[in-house]
């Protein structure tokens, strides 16, 4: 298995979408938003100081040619991207990152595969500060289990978030590898709680997304419900 980290991932997909573009500053957001955030800008945008997580105006105020494209999320798999003055309180962020991690493991289990390295990704702004985080965690086993996904990725944002509102949430599973072979543990039976979250996924499939929710996700923070209708974060 080949696993490559692409640069500024969503510019460089759209760049190759519109050859046009190919000399061009590209950042990827909803132009329609000038205050929304800079989802990925390409390096020709970046010479400008254009940055993940800048404000659409401020990227126009220092690079006036830059082409702004809208995200079609249906061509990348589990973020979301939050308003930041919503998401100023550690348990509200943490309802969003349950129900990424739940998304995450439905796709690897989907697709039949667990992974051992566990990546955050995080925006925080208040408006006049802003840091973004990418940070990873390597398992002791392999796991598409929603518990044990979600435990490393509390660690991560509890030992890396700097306390601002969070503006954009990703979560993502790597170093990959089939899940027909399941690590026994003599305390826990992992084996009937993935075969629980399949029985979970086959419903989900059959009779839509909320057809079994967390209670948390029905909280004001969730955003389940609203992705139910999404693809990616963004409408179908």
């Amino acid at each position: 298995m080949l696993l490559v980290d692409g640069q500024s991932f969503y510019a460089s997909v759209e760049k190759a979408a519109y050859p046009e573009y190919k000399d061009r500053p590209v950042a990827v957001a909803d132009p329609e938003r000038r205050r929304g955030i800079i989802l990925a800008a390409c390096p020709i945008a970046k010479k400008y100081g254009v940055t993940t997580a800048s404000r659409v105006f401020e990227a126009l105020a220092i690079c006036k040619d830059l082409v702004i494209i809208k995200p079609r999320m249906q061509r990348f798999s589990h973020d979301k991207t939050l308003r930041a003055s919503l998401y100023t309180r550690r348990e509200d962020i943490e309802v969003v990152l349950l129900e990424l991690c739940i998304e995450v493991c439905r796709r690897a289990r989907r697709l039949g595969v667990q992974g051992r390295v566990v990546s955050l990704g995080m925006g925080e702004t208040d408006g006049k500060r802003a840091n973004s985080i990418n940070r990873q965690l390597t398992l002791t086993n392999p796991t598409s289990l929603t518990q044990e996904l979600s435990e490393a990725v509390m660690r991560l944002f509890n030992e890396y978030w700097q306390g601002l509102p969070a503006s954009h949430l990703m979560i993502a599973l790597n170093q990959l590898s089939s899940d027909r072979v399941q690590q026994l543990d003599l305390f826990d039976n992992r084996h009937k709680i993935f075969e629980l979250e399949k029985t979970t996924d086959a419903i989900k499939d059959r009779f839509g997304d909320m057809a079994i929710m967390r209670a948390s996700s029905m909280l004001e923070a969730g955003v389940a419900r609203e992705r139910a209708g999404q693809i990616g974060g963004h409408y179908k």
